[in-house]
C-alpha cells in the first residue's frame, strides 16, 4: 500500500522505546519514517549509561534521558516515577529539540502524566497534538480495586486525565466501544476530537525458524497435541488465576500443551505453580524477543486472550493483533465491554469467546477444541483476512496523514 503526502517533522513522546521491539508503537514509528517523515522519539531509560543518549536510525532520531525504573512492583515507587516523567521528557526536548520546528505531536496512554510536557510542546511548536488512547487510567485501576473511586490519588489522576484530554487536538480511540465510552464518560469533550484509531501492526513473514527452539520445544512441536499459546503481560488485568485454573485442570494432559511467554506482576504465581506441581505440559519462556514471541505463536494451534471480567472499560490487548496477523484462531475469556467479543463472534468469526467470570467456561471450550468441534483453520483464515482489512499499520499512517492535511 503506497501512501503519498507532504513529509512531517513529528515528535513522538513515549515513556519507553527500544529499537529492538516490534509491536504497535515501533511499527507505527517505522511506518511513518518509511514515508519520508522525520521522527523525533523522546523517552526515558533506566539502563543507559550517561545522563542523556542520542541515536540516529535513518529518519528516526531517538533521544533519551536516564531515569529510575518506570515499572517497579511497588505502587508508590511507580507513582513517583510517573510523576517525574514529564520533567525528564521536557529536559530532553529543551536540550535537543529547542530549535526544531515540529508539525505533529504523537503520544499515547499509558501514561496519563504527559500533560506538562504536552503543554510545553504545544506552546513552543504550535503543532497538531494527537493522543493515541491505548489505556484508560485510572478507571482500569478502579475496576480492579487497585484504586478506590474517592481516594485523593484517584482524584488527582482523574484531574490529570481530563487536562490531557482537553489539551489534545485529537484523541484516537482503539475501537468503536472506546469512542462510545469516551462520549459517555466525558460529555464535555468535543465529539469532533474523537476518531477511530485502531491498534495496528505491520505484516511479518510466517515461516518457522527451527534454530531458535531448544530440544524440548522441538519435541512438543512433533506431537499431535493441541498447542495453546498465552503471551505478553502477566498482570492483574489478565486475571492469571483463570489461566492457573485451566492449567491445573488439564495438568499433564497428553493431548494439550500450553506455550507461555511473557512477564509481569503475576508471573511469579505461574512459575511457582508449575514448579510445585511438576507440570510437564506447560512450557514457560518468560520474557522473550519479538522474533521468538512470533515464532512461538506460529508453532501453536490457538492463541488465548484473557481479561478480568470486572473491567468496565473496553480493553484491546496487542496480542490479539498478533494472533490475527499470523492466522491463528483465538480463544478469549474476557469482560463484556471489550470489542473482542463482537469481533470474534460477529465481525470476523475468527475464534471463541466466553466470559472470564468462571473458569469452567474456558475449561469447557478447551475440551471442545481438543475434540475438534471447531474448524481452527477456517477461524484462523477469517482472522487473517480481518487483520488485512482492518489492522495493517498503513491504515494508522493514512489516518495521521489525513489529520495533518485537514489541520494545515
Amino acid at each position: 500500500m503506497e501512501i503519498s503526502f507532504k513529509s512531517m517533522e513529528i515528535l513522538y513522546l513515549t515513556q519507553k522505546y527500544s529499537k529492538d521491539n516490534h509491536g504497535i508503537q515501533n511499527d507505527l514509528i517505522e511506518a511513518l519514517a518509511s514515508q519520508n517523515n522525520h521522527l523525533n522519539v523522546v523517552s526515558v531509560d533506566n539502563q543507559i549509561n550517561n545522563k542523556y543518549s542520542v541515536e540516529i536510525l535513518g529518519n528516526i532520531n531517538i533521544y533519551k534521558k536516564k531515569s529510575i525504573n518506570l515499572f517497579p512492583k511497588n505502587f508508590v515507587s511507580k507513582a513517583l516515577a510517573q510523576f517525574m516523567l514529564p520533567y525528564r521528557l521536557n529536559s530532553v526536548i529543551k536540550k535537543y529539540l529547542k530549535l526544531v520546528e515540529i508539525d505533529f505531536i504523537i503520544y499515547a496512554t499509558p501514561p496519563i502524566s504527559m500533560y506538562k510536557t504536552l503543554k510545553y510542546c504545544k506552546k513552543r511548536y504550535k503543532a497538531i497534538t494527537f493522543l493515541a488512547l491505548k489505556d484508560i487510567f485510572p478507571q482500569n485501576a478502579i475496576d480492579l480495586n487497585i484504586l478506590t473511586k474517592k481516594s485523593i490519588i484517584t482524584k488527582y489522576y482523574k484531574y490529570e486525565e481530563k487536562k490531557l484530554y482537553r489539551l489534545s487536538d485529537f484523541i484516537g480511540c482503539m475501537t468503536k466501544n472506546n469512542i462510545e465510552y469516551m462520549k459517555k464518560e466525558h460529555p464535555d469533550l468535543s465529539v469532533s476530537k474523537l476518531l477511530l484509531f485502531p491498534n495496528t501492526i505491520k505484516s511479518r513473514e510466517t515461516h518457522l525458524n527451527f534454530a531458535l527452539f531448544n530440544e524440548s520445544i522441538l519435541r512438543v512441536m512433533q506431537t499431535k497435541s493441541k498447542k495453546f499459546f498465552f503471551g505478553g503481560n502477566l498482570g492483574k488485568p489478565q486475571k492469571i488465576s483463570i489461566l492457573l485454573d485451566v492449567i491445573n485442570y488439564y495438568r499433564n494432559h497428553s493431548q494439550i500443551d500450553f506455550i507461555i511467554a511473557g512477564d509481569g506482576t503475576e508471573a511469579s504465581q505461574l512459575k511457582s505453580f508449575i514448579e510445585k506441581n511438576n507440570v510437564l505440559n506447560v512450557h514457560y519462556f518468560g520474557r522473550v524477543s519479538s522474533e521468538m514471541f512470533h515464532q512461538l505463536i506460529m508453532m501453536s494451534d490457538i492463541g488465548i486472550v484473557t481479561l478480568d471480567e470486572r473491567f468496565t472499560i473496553p480493553n484491546f490487548p496487542e496480542r490479539f493483533l498478533h494472533f490475527l496477523s499470523l492466522g491463528k484462531p483465538i480463544l478469549a475469556a474476557t469482560d463484556d465491554f471489550t470489542d473482542i467479543k463482537r469481533i470474534l463472534q460477529i465481525d470476523a468469526k475468527c475464534g471463541v469467546w466466553i466470559s472470564s467470570a468462571k473458569s469452567e467456561y474456558i475449561i469447557g471450550e478447551i475440551q471442545n477444541i481438543v475434540e475438534d468441534k471447531y474448524d481452527l483453520n477456517k477461524l484462523g483464515s477469517n482472522g487473517l483476512e480481518y487483520y488485512l482489512n482492518n489492522y495493517k499499520v498503513e491504515y494508522s499512517v493514512m489516518i495521521i496523514d489525513e489529520l495533518f492535511k485537514m489541520s494545515r
